[in-house]
């Protein structure tokens, strides 16, 4: 067990999953056995006295989106007191809103062509899709995470999907993405890295008839060796951030050659811990080398909002 002289690390959490998942919850115990005093902290628990940290860390805060004006001021609170928040403010903040995506394409990375429209605007769904001639799309909110009100649509039956767009521009902007078939036939790559290092990579496959990989949908995941070309790619995406972030996942699908942006995961991203047993290791590594080190910058530019443009880098 740490001493009371032992270095202080906060595990944020949220109040649905205090301790985290089972299969992350073993790095509280791992973290104490190097001698570190490390503890869950629910980032929505007001008696928390963040500043008594040597390093606090957003393992767990999942659902944020869905009280985004609060957790915000939280991030604001920890920005204005100095709170050692890993990985920074400024960039959790950046990357809550899924617009980010927009502005990684103006710096030349590739994603999957997005239409963004602005929360509170009346768009038809109908419409956007015949525009861009995209017979099948996925549209998802821009605040949201783990596929929430993410949905499939056809173009000759997208008026059928129109309540479920209106529903989310009442609070949130929303994405309108073409589907890509490779999702289903070659899966979704996974690329976890920390402190810019690639720890472990994994290949994610939706279920028969579905397209979403998460594992509450019958998605599953198993370790696989990328490519050199597809590696390549996939750190191109980590040089493109608005700064080096301490931990990363950056998730997308493959077109032949070509790596496709999906997700770039910065706040709590799954780390798969029950499939690699050294990734947690190297994960509290991480951990302990944040103690020594200096609050991050917080100089990450918020996401660029161009409504209706479809934007695919060309990293």
């Amino acid at each position: 067990m740490p001493h009371s002289c032992s270095p202080r690390v906060a595990l944020v959490t949220c109040t649905e999953y205090p301790a985290l998942l089972p299969e992350d919850a073993g790095i509280l115990p791992l973290l104490h056995s190097r001698g570190i005093d490390a503890q869950f902290a629910v980032w929505t628990d007001p008696s928390i006295d963040w500043a008594s940290f040597d390093v606090v860390v957003a393992i767990g805060v999942w659902g944020y989106y869905k009280q985004h004006h609060r957790f915000l001021q939280w991030l604001s609170d920890m920005e204005r007191n100095r709170i050692p928040l890993w990985n920074s403010p400024s960039l959790i903040r950046w990357n809550s809103d899924k617009r980010y995506l927009c502005d990684l394409a103006t710096r030349g990375v590739r994603i999957v062509p997005t239409v963004v429209v602005e929360a509170g605007l009346s768009v038809r769904l109908t419409e956007v899709l015949t525009a861009y001639e995209w017979d099948f799309a996925v549209i998802k909110p821009a605040l949201s995470a783990c596929a929430y009100r993410t949905f499939r649509a056809e173009r000759a039956t997208a008026d059928t999907h129109q309540a479920e767009l209106d529903v989310i521009l009442e609070s949130s902007s929303a994405l309108i993405q073409p589907f890509f078939p490779e999702i289903r036939t070659a899966g979704e790559w996974t690329f976890c890295y920390y402190d810019g290092v690639l720890s472990h990579t994994l290949l994610k496959m939706p279920a028969a008839q579905d397209y979403r990989v998460q594992r509450r949908y019958g998605g599953i995941a198993e370790l696989r060796q990328a490519p050199p070309w597809l590696l390549e790619q996939a750190h191109s995406v980590l040089d493109a951030l608005p700064e080096q972030p301490a931990y990363a996942r950056i998730d997308g699908v493959c077109r032949a050659r070509d790596f496709y942006l999906m997700e770039a995961e910065l706040i709590e991203p799954s780390w798969f811990f029950e499939l690699d047993p050294y990734a947690m290791i190297r994960y509290a590594d991480l951990l302990e080398t944040l103690i020594h080190r200096s609050p991050a910058p917080t100089t990450a530019r918020q996401p660029e909002t161009s409504a209706n443009q479809p934007r695919s880098g060309t990293r």
